[in-house]
């Protein structure tokens, strides 16, 4: 019988994490050719990477540009599968009205913003876990978000709404709807402007991605929240709060129709998988990194979310496959090297295709690959613009900010006591 090992981390690691049995040989090869490595935990992978697991990039980019050829179809005046995945917040002003998933590609087209929020769970609970002063977390997320969402909203407001409406430029200036759509900058979401779209098959729509910004705002305070009360940096205390809120919502779920959805799920579900995210990080030493439990984790997950009665019971199998995803040693693309454009798609994949459609209904209406190929042309290019001019100068500006209000912490030396409580999330203790 195989005695419990400790794990490859670090030569002091006690998590004592299991060993592969030997009759494993297929599980050994397959990991190894993922790039994962023998009796790895999650934590021992990220470690080998410098804490950034190197298909994480890759998956970012894959889920932005997944939503963004949903919308494609949708708005090209497709009304099938995907292409009607952003129909819900915009024709009913909640999640899920109007849209029906069902049959086999349902799970797919659910699961894809709860993805994103349990990958942002993971990787903002890194920076949490680096950074360890609430101020600067929130400084470092404000930069992360907001220089790239200011621009895209005043270049919705100011260039392409002036330029494409229906109204005259003063009508448009009067117009008080502009100015509610200025509120989208700090999460106050409205999906119009004056006479902007009116004759798109999807009517007066400007951007419908921004429905998730509130949700996203609100797992960031929560967790400076939590950050402040330190009761993020006691996993167990954290566990066992999330334990509670899953023991209320699962009931509720299966036994109700609280947030039984026909399409997309409610904001509050997908900020539950943020945390999920987050939980995953936080035990991330003692998570084993297998691809079994990846393949396992992928079917139950895609059966589960094929049941509107199961959307806070697939969240612990959604986050085990996208974590094992970014945890996959994926060859660097050339384009994907250069920054990260998954912000960008997402921000401006969908005001193009419309501005797209506005400009030329009779080459794009009802032609979605048409659509498709030439939105995704605008969309890179302007993503690009905004990593490269405004979002990669804006992370820059960290380095500037007065280390008085805005402490970072120093590197701490791996093998000292405060590195290996580092390593396992837990403040260590003060003389």
């Amino acid at each position: 019988m195989n005695a419990a090992i400790p794990c490859l981390r670090t030569p002091t690691c006690r998590c004592n994490y299991a060993p592969i049995r030997s009759g494993d040989q297929v599980g050994t090869v397959v990991n190894k050719l993922l790039g994962i490595g023998e009796r790895q935990t999650v934590g021992a992978v990220l470690d080998r990477h410098r804490g950034i697991g190197p298909g994480f990039d890759l998956l970012r980019l894959a889920l932005a540009y997944y939503i963004f050829y949903g919308h494609a179809l949708w708005l090209a005046g497709a009304s099938d599968g995907v292409a009607a995945a952003a129909n819900a917040p915009v024709v009913a002003g909640v999640a899920g009205g109007g849209t029906v998933f069902a049959g086999w590609t349902r799970p797919f087209h659910v699961s894809v913003v709860p993805m994103f929020f349990a990958l942002s769970g993971f990787l903002v609970m890194g920076s949490a876990f680096r950074l360890r002063r609430t101020s600067t977390f929130l400084a470092f997320r404000f930069m992360r978000i907001f220089p790239a969402l200011i621009v895209e909203v005043t270049l919705c407001a100011l260039l392409l709404g002036p330029s494409l409406t229906s109204f005259s430029t003063a009508a448009y200036f009067s117009d008080p709807t502009l100015y509610r759509y200025i509120g989208n900058m700090v999460g106050w979401i409205t999906f119009k402007l004056p006479g902007l779209f009116l004759s798109n098959p999807v009517s007066g729509t400007v951007n419908a991605n921004l429905w998730t910004l509130p949700a996203e705002f609100d797992c960031y305070l929560i967790t400076a929240l939590l950050m402040a009360t330190t009761l993020l940096y006691n996993r167990r205390l954290f566990t066992m709060a999330l334990a509670v809120v899953t023991a209320v919502l699962i009931p509720l779920n299966v036994f109700t129709d609280f947030a039984v959805t026909p399409g997309i799920l409610p904001a509050f579900a997908i900020t539950y998988y943020f945390f999920v995210g987050a939980l995953f990080y936080m035990w991330r030493d003692r998570l084993p990194a297998h691809w079994a439990l990846f393949a396992a984790s992928a079917v139950i997950g895609y059966e589960l979310l094929m049941n509107r009665h199961t959307v806070f019971v697939a969240p612990v199998f959604l986050t085990y496959t996208i974590v094992f995803f970014g945890l996959v040693n994926i060859p660097k693309l050339p384009l994907i090297g250069t920054g990260d454009y998954s912000y960008g798609i997402y921000l401006y994949g969908f005001p193009l295709a419309q501005a797209l459609i506005a400009v030329a209904p009779g080459v794009f209406v009802g032609h979605r690959y048409v659509l498709l190929a030439c939105a995704t042309v605008c969309a890179c290019a302007f993503a690009a613009f905004s990593w490269h001019v405004i979002e990669k100068r804006a992370l820059a500006l960290k380095r500037h900010l007065p280390e008085r209000w805005f402490p970072t912490p120093k590197r701490i030396p791996r093998q000292s006591p405060e590195g290996r409580a580092e390593q396992a999330n837990v403040v260590p203790a003060r003389p």
